[in-house]
């Protein structure tokens, strides 16, 4: 089963998750007819990888690192 996760505006990510996800956030991306997006990177693992940490799957430390805190 693909993984998946719901990114709303109270979401970020910091400079650090993005080059952590360098390849996902260059990758094309198609917007499908729900309003959901499919992103096209060749890396399943490092996509199921970002998906499980965006659901707040890895540790707080980590998590933290790649999306920030709340101030």
């Amino acid at each position: 089963m693909p993984a998946s996760f719901v990114w709303d505006e109270d979401c970020k990510i910091t400079d650090y998750g993005i080059e952590k996800y360098k390849a996902i956030m260059e990758a094309e991306y198609t917007r499908l007819q729900n309003g959901n997006i499919e992103i096209h990177c060749d890396d399943e693992n490092l996509g199921e990888h970002f998906c499980m940490a965006a659901a707040g799957y890895i540790g707080t430390t980590e998590y933290e690192k790649i999306f920030g805190t709340d101030e």
